[in-house]
């Protein structure tokens, strides 16, 4: 990934990761919740879809789409030319990293 790109998505997740948790977040956090609505990353961290789905159409308004799916891509471990062809716009190719997750946390197999 080129370093302005890696620079600006770490600003972003800097940023952005960090905030006050939801009640719903919270019992999920406390009662140990059951992983559903998370992605884990090649980082080794989990992400809630409607953060990824913010950064991604941040940094596809301040990249364009093919640098900001290739850097989700990147981030979940998915091959960034089949992925984008099978995907219009950055809603869709987070909906796709998070169905192959859950599909993969449900019997692991992404395909």
């Amino acid at each position: 990934m080129d370093k302005e790109i890696k620079a600006k998505v770490e600003e972003f997740v800097k940023e952005y990761g960090r905030r006050e948790l939801s009640m719903d977040e919270m019992d999920q956090v406390s009662g140990g919740g059951d992983g559903k609505g998370y992605a884990a990353a090649i980082d080794g961290k989990a992400y809630r879809e409607d953060f990824i789905l913010n950064m991604g159409r941040t940094m596809e308004q301040t990249f364009g789409f093919d640098v900001a799916a290739d850097a989700l891509c990147k981030m979940f471990g998915l091959d960034p030319v089949n992925e984008k062809r099978h995907s219009a716009d950055i809603d869709a190719l987070v909906n796709r990293i998070y169905t192959i997750h859950e599909r993969v946390q449900d019997n692991g197999s992404s395909f």
